[in-house]
């Protein structure tokens, strides 16, 4: 309880929709044009699989498959919308982190459905966008394992092609790992500050309390019907 109490009395801050409007310069041209991409390609896979239908094409049909251009398209979708949910925060650490609106979810059902090839290669992308948002670096290391080795870690989900849920809950867990790693090495002189004695103790604490809640939010709803459905309009 103490640790919590500490987090309310040193910054955690309730900001749902809040930072969007503080956002100027690249951020906020980056959030308009990714927004409008994500629509877009929203549009036109859901164009491509009405017209599959209207012409008599069976959306669930194993053996066709589906090209590397439409994969790519889709993957483009994905993380487009991941990056469009990062903005959608619920609260904010006060060293660095958000409990942000599902936003591990598309990138992980994505590596999930589509294998290891093509979901690392979305999520190293997504490490990538991450950054525009604003990075905090007090070594190299720490850079890497926070923004490359973190969010590219989300590509585990595609390990568990046919447990996607079992992915998603891994692919987190192992983003939370990596960010606790980082914070015991790199931020362990803030231990004290939330009654820990031990750096590892703290880090795991603090990154499980946006990571880790966020990583169950994404499992439970990766295991709803709809999602099923959903790939089973996708991914064939």
């Amino acid at each position: 309880m103490m640790f919590f109490s500490l987090l309310c009395d040193t910054g955690v801050r309730f900001t749902l929709l809040e930072e969007l409007s503080e956002l100027d310069g690249i951020e906020l041209v980056t959030l308009i044009i990714a927004a409008v991409l994500a629509a877009a390609l929203i549009v036109a896979v859901a164009l491509y699989i009405r017209s599959g239908r209207a012409g008599g094409e069976r959306i669930d049909e194993p053996k066709r498959g589906r090209s590397a251009t439409q994969t790519l398209v889709i993957a483009a979708m994905m993380v487009s919308v991941s990056f469009v949910l990062s903005y959608l925060k619920l609260f904010s650490m006060p060293f660095g982190g958000s409990l942000t609106l599902l936003s591990m979810l598309p990138l992980t059902l994505f590596a999930a459905w589509y294998g290891p090839a093509y979901g690392f290669a979305a999520a190293f992308s997504y490490s990538m966008l991450q950054m525009i948002q604003g990075v905090w670096v007090v070594h190299p290391v720490q850079f890497a394992l926070d923004y490359l080795l973190a969010y590219t870690c989300l590509g585990l989900a595609s390990l568990f092609p046919k447990k996607a849920p079992l992915g998603v809950a891994v692919a987190c867990f192992a983003r939370l790992i990596v960010s606790t790693v980082s914070g015991a090495v790199f931020f362990a002189e803030y231990a004290a500050d939330y009654g820990f004695s031990n750096s590892w103790a703290y880090s795991f604490c603090y990154n499980a309390c946006y990571i880790g809640v966020e990583g169950v939010l994404c499992t439970i709803v990766a295991a709803l019907p709809v999602v099923k459905r959903l790939r089973a309009q996708l991914v064939k």
